[in-house]
Formats: C-alpha cells, structure tokens, sequence
C-alpha cells in the first residue's frame, strides 16, 4: 500500500475487496469474516496506514487498554489475514494465554443419569434421544443441528464442523 495516507474512500473500496477475498477466495465462514473485518476496520480507526510498525503499535494500544488475551489475539488475526490479503508482510505474535479446563460445567455421571432418567418419562421423547444422541457422539451443538434422524437409523452421519472440518460419527 506504500506510504501514502489513505483515503477515507480508498479504505472502504481496500476494506470491501478484503471482504470478498475472505467470502470468495478463502471461504472463511460467517463469523469470521465479522470478526476480521472488525479488526481491520478498527484498524483503520487509529491509522491511516497498513504496515508492521502500525501494527504493533495497534496492538499495543489494545494490550493497554486492558482487554482481554482472546480479543486481542483474535485481531492479530484479523490483521494476519489482512496482511496476506494486501501482501504486506506483517507478522504479529499471539498473547499466549494458558489453556483452562471447565470442569465446573460438566455433568457428573449421577447427574447425567438423573437427566436421562427424568427424559425417558418425559412426553417429548425425542429429547432424550437428543441428549443421548449429544451425550454419546461428543457433537457440537452445531453439528447435532445438521443430524436427522435417517443419519441416526443408518448409524453414522458426516458433520462439517468449525473450520469446515468433516467429522464421521457414529452411533
């Protein structure tokens, strides 16, 4: 992008080809593309130009303003990809966050017996299957949402989950 001043105009028209780049070119899913755009776009609020220097600089004002690891690593991201978009090369290290395990969110085997139990004589029937179903697979909320019940009377189903990941899972 050299090292001119960018215009308001030449932003919008820069930040619309990322846009597409990420939709057409890369397949980037939904979310991600918000959140990318997020970043450059919130970029572009305290700079006028794209380069490493300016980067950094961002991020240090982020780290300063006391947010947290995974938002700031998540507009590192933002602006890796937009890096490689506009092939400016720009790289920028993740915070490095210690992996937490939530334990306190998770059902006891008691619990899970108690739930399935109360579902077996519950009218709605299919919600015990549902929890079942979750329960036995390990599925993602969003990939139980893409099973039917054809999948479930075959034995096995093919989910695409985050990432576009394809996962076999069978029953």
């Amino acid at each position: 992008m050299g090292k001119q001043k960018q215009t308001d105009a030449e932003q919008r028209k820069m930040l619309d080809g990322f846009m597409s780049w990420m939709t057409c070119d890369r397949d980037y899913s939904e979310n991600t593309v918000r959140s990318f755009m997020y970043a450059a776009a919130d970029f572009f609020q305290h700079f006028d130009e794209f380069d490493a220097v300016n980067c950094r600089k961002y991020v240090s004002m982020l780290m300063r303003s006391g947010r947290r690891a995974s938002t700031i690593n998540s507009r590192i991201s933002g602006l890796s990809a937009l890096s490689r978009y506009l092939k400016v090369p720009v790289y920028i290290k993740h915070i490095k966050t210690p992996r937490k395990l939530y334990l306190d969110n998770v059902m006891t085997e008691q619990e899970y017996n108690r739930l399935v139990n109360f579902l077996a004589g519950y009218d709605r029937k299919e919600y015990y299957f549902y929890v079942r179903i979750l329960a036995s697979t390990g599925a993602r909320i969003s990939e139980f949402l893409q099973m039917t019940w054809e999948d479930v009377i075959r034995g096995q189903v093919v989910l695409v989950g985050k990432g576009n990941k394809e996962r076999l899972l069978f029953f």
